[in-house]
Order: structure tokens, then C-alpha cells, then sequence
């Protein structure tokens, strides 16, 4: 993390929520390749100052996740969702209704690609919650 002054920071992070909020509308207008764009800027940004499994990072992750799948990139959504479950554990208790929804997530990814026995644990998880 770079060290900058707190209003140039404040500011970046500021342009980074801008930057995923036109991604996020783009996404609506399924132009999917420009939100992916955008949205990895907004990443790079916060980067600069957050750490790699910031709480914070849990909006970009699910989105580049979704734009992932709708691009027909399975193997890049697993990586997201995988991402996205790996903030949540740490920042959240593992029986929270977000995890869940990770867990549903990422067992739907894996057993689109035949990866029945990581569905079946990812599955088991989610009913742990419930």
C-alpha cells in the first residue's frame, strides 16, 4: 500500500466506487466486457490501500464473478466466488446468510464443470448453515 496524503486517498477511493458504480450500470446494460473493464479499474484502486482480503472488496469480487459467468468464463467465476468465500470466512461468522449464498454460488460453478465431489462439500456447507 502506497503511502499518500488522507485526501488524495479519500479521494481514489472515491473514484474507485465511481469507477465499480459504472461498471455495476453497465453490467445492466449487459455490455459486460466494459463493466469488467471498469470494474478491474475500480479493484486496481483500492488495492492501493486496502489489503487483498478486505471486506471492502466483497462488492467487486461477486460482480466480476457475475460478469465472469455471463461471459461464459467458468473457471474465472469459480475463482471469484472462490475469492468472495475466502473475505467473507474472515470477516464474517461462517454460519451468516452471505456465506450461504457463496456457498450456493460456488456449488452451482462447480458442478456445471463436473466437479461433483467439491460441489457435494460446497452444498453440504451451505446446508450447515440453514
Amino acid at each position: 500500500m502506497s503511502q499518500v496524503s488522507t485526501s488524495k486517498k479519500d479521494s481514489l477511493l472515491a473514484l474507485a466506487r465511481l469507477y465499480h458504480l459504472l461498471g455495476r450500470t453497465l453490467y445492466g446494460k449487459e455490455d459486460y466486457d466494459q463493466a469488467l473493464e471498469v470494474i478491474k479499474k475500480s479493484h486496481e484502486l483500492d488495492l492501493r490501500f486496502l489489503l487483498d482480503d478486505a471486506s471492502q472488496l466483497l462488492p467487486i469480487c461477486n460482480n466480476m464473478s457475475s460478469i465472469y459467468l455471463r461471459q461464459g468464463k467458468v473457471y474465472l467465476t469459480l475463482q471469484y466466488h472462490n475469492k468472495t468465500l475466502e473475505i467473507e470466512l474472515a470477516s464474517l461468522p461462517e454460519s451468516h446468510p452471505t456465506v450461504a449464498v457463496t456457498y450456493h454460488n460456488r456449488a452451482t460453478v462447480l458442478e456445471g464443470l463436473g466437479k461433483l465431489e467439491q460441489a457435494v462439500e460446497s452444498a453440504k456447507k451451505l446446508l450447515n448453515i440453514y
